[in-house]
């Protein structure tokens, strides 16, 4: 399982982290990755650029097939204080070759049509 989110918090700020586990069973810890991006990066350099903030991913491994999970997301701070977000859950795969419905979501940039006109090739994507 690969949970992604996004914060304020830079690495030198706070450690990102996924607190999960088997609902009502042992949690354990899974540090994450953090990366951002700068105006450079992107094709909109200047008018219409908007700072992405930090992206921060988990993996959750070793699932056992069909179990209930809870996790929530993370952050330590540099004086060791925690921040933490709210309780989120899922269900793993199902056993290999177990009949049973998958679900999977597929999503993109929908785009934003920025007031000052940035946007103006948006209509050719």
């Amino acid at each position: 399982m690969t949970v992604t989110w996004t914060s304020g918090y830079s690495i030198k700020e706070a450690l990102p982290f996924v607190e999960w586990g088997p609902k009502g069973g042992h949690q354990m810890l899974s540090p994450a990755g953090t990366l951002t991006f700068g105006r450079n990066s992107m094709c909109a350099r200047t008018v219409g650029w908007r700072d992405p903030g930090y992206i921060h991913t988990s993996f959750l491994k070793e699932l056992w097939p069909d179990a209930l999970y809870t996790y929530k997301l993370g952050h330590r701070l540099s004086d060791g204080t925690h921040i933490w977000s709210k309780s989120y859950s899922f269900r793993a795969s199902p056993y290999p070759g177990q009949d049973s419905l998958q679900r999977v979501v597929i999503f993109r940039d929908m785009g934003k049509a920025e007031v000052d006109g940035s946007d103006e090739y948006g209509n050719y994507e």
